[in-house]
């Protein structure tokens, strides 16, 4: 999914920024930094702006080696809900 030139965290804001602009949010100073920047990346084909897409894109954007280490891996929402219901 990483797109040529793009590190993951382009790619993330890249999906928020189309999140956003899906949403109507105000492009204004309560807006993080990051999404007032210049676009470097523009978010994946197909991809269906959601909260929930950040999470996947950010971590297939990373290299394997670096999201093994990190530990980086998506839990998709009915999954954490399943799993925190039963804690």
């Amino acid at each position: 999914m990483r797109a040529e030139g793009c590190t993951a965290l382009e790619l993330v804001v890249a999906v928020g920024r189309s999140l956003a602009d899906t949403a109507r949010l105000p492009a204004d100073d309560t807006a993080p930094s990051l999404l007032h920047e210049p676009a470097r990346c523009s978010p994946p084909s197909g991809l269906e702006p959601s909260v929930w897409a950040l999470g996947r894109v950010f971590e297939q954007a990373l290299d394997p080696g670096d999201r093994r280490r990190l530990g980086a891996h998506f839990t998709p929402a009915p999954v954490a809900r399943q799993i925190t219901s039963i804690a």
